[in-house]
């Protein structure tokens, strides 16, 4: 995270873009040149694309001269990200003919193949390594899951009730990501500094949803004992109008997270296969579990986290020893609110794009993450969430996916017959 932080002013490049620009360089190079790339870099500003400059030796060279080449494409973000509309190389542009025989004949029928791949930096068995990759690909679900099972928690620990529209809350948070994504493009070249501010406004996002349907909902049924199935009807009821806002505002819009943080870096492996990581899934799982780590300690060390856990355990003694109860809400909400946004900004990051429908089973099994972690503590109910996130990617990475969830949901009801009150609550709770 220091290291996204520290290059966030710096521009950087798609990287399907800057893959698709070396895969033109061989057709515009003599048979035979060896190719090294240098950097990358942004194109010049006002225009949308990447500069390779690299080293070239051809056959009849003797050392490697210095050279660039620069693809401009229609548009940063969209539909029209991948859509090479320009090549300019030192001696000029391409012409019209050119770029169309080099459009239609090379990169249609798949010339080019880049260059070449980096070794891993350590030797793993092909098994291991095949672990290894399933372990880092389940790593930014693990830690969303962590952090939407804690947000859960976080509100259910004073109200008592049940929030079903957490999926939904981290859906908006992560179409407020691609919200900065449309409207970067306007202020110059996407740079990690936007995806930064992506993951501010997905956070804040989710923060204001919450805290907007605390104060309207939550507290003015918080101490009312029949009104647990008012406080479930309400959520679905926001659930829905979420999820049918983000189907409206995603009709047809095509828009997606541009590649700027998804180089693979292979890690261990053999010839046979090599695991690799990207920066981008890196960022997501630290911004996710970042974030759990934050709400943990301020559960632990500051005043909040004392007056939370004395509301928790009495609020009418915790009323009568100078612990505000509507501002310790209005905190608590906004805080498991900033969750859920970060959560879904985190995926949006890893993951490109996030998807309306994807608000209720976000929401089914960080809900189970949290039963059967316990809903009593916060850290038990985020390490729900991690064993849930573990177990679905290694299902998925074994097993057949259709059957996933249904073992996913059995396990959770074995484990709650076996221990009811989760496996790090201290005692029962009623849901």
């Amino acid at each position: 995270m220091l290291a996204l932080l520290c290059a966030g002013c710096g521009s950087v490049v798609d990287v399907d873009q800057a893959r698709l620009c070396e895969r033109v360089l061989p057709a515009l190079l003599p048979d035979g040149t060896r190719i090294e790339r240098v950097e990358s870099r942004p194109a010049e500003a006002g225009s949308s694309g990447v500069t390779l400059a690299y080293f070239a030796r051809t056959p009849e060279d003797t050392a490697a001269r210095p050279d660039r080449i620069t693809c401009r494409f229609t548009a940063p973000t969209g539909p029209g990200r991948l859509d090479l509309v320009g090549v300019t190389t030192i001696e000029g542009d391409l012409g019209e003919a050119r770029l169309f025989i080099l459009k239609r004949w090379w990169l249609e029928a798949g010339g080019g193949a880049g260059f070449p791949a980096h070794s891993a930096l350590f030797r793993l068995p092909t098994p291991w390594a095949y672990g290894l990759q399933q372990a880092l690909n389940a790593l930014p679900n693990m830690a969303a899951y962590a952090a939407l099972a804690a947000a859960f928690t976080l509100i259910h620990g004073l109200t008592g009730r049940i929030i079903l529209a957490m999926g939904e809350i981290a859906v908006a948070g992560g179409g407020a990501m691609l919200a900065v994504a449309a409207l970067a493009p306007a202020t110059g070249a996407f740079t990690l500094a936007h995806l930064l501010l992506g993951l501010v406004a997905g956070t804040a996002t989710g923060g204001l949803w919450i805290l907007t349907f605390g104060r309207l909902v939550l507290r003015r049924m918080a101490e009312r004992r029949d009104a647990s199935q008012a406080v479930i009807i309400a959520s679905i009821g926001l659930a829905m109008v979420l999820r049918e806002a983000m189907t409206l505002a995603q009709s047809g819009s095509g828009l997606w997270l541009p590649r700027l943080v998804h180089t693979p870096v292979p890690l261990a492996g053999s010839a046979a296969f090599t695991a690799t990581v990207t920066p981008a899934m890196i960022g997501g799982a630290l911004a996710s579990g970042c974030g759990v780590a934050g709400v943990l300690a301020l559960l632990r060390f500051s005043r909040f986290g004392r007056d939370w856990r004395a509301f928790r355990d009495d609020p009418l003694m915790a009323s009568l020893c100078a612990v505000a109860p509507s501002r310790l809400l209005g905190a608590t909400f906004l805080l498991a609110g900033a969750l859920s946004g970060l959560a879904g900004a985190s995926l949006v990051l890893v993951f490109g794009n996030v998807d309306a429908a994807l608000g209720l089973p976000l929401t089914l099994k960080t809900l189970a993450g949290a039963i059967l972690g316990g809903v009593g503590s916060v850290g038990g109910a985020a390490a729900g969430g991690l064993l849930v996130g573990a177990l679905e990617g290694g299902w998925s990475s074994v097993w057949d996916i259709a059957w996933r969830d249904v073992t996913l949901y059995g396990l959770l009801i074995l484990g709650l017959v076996a221990r009811p009150e989760g496996l790090f609550g201290s005692g029962t709770r009623n849901l």
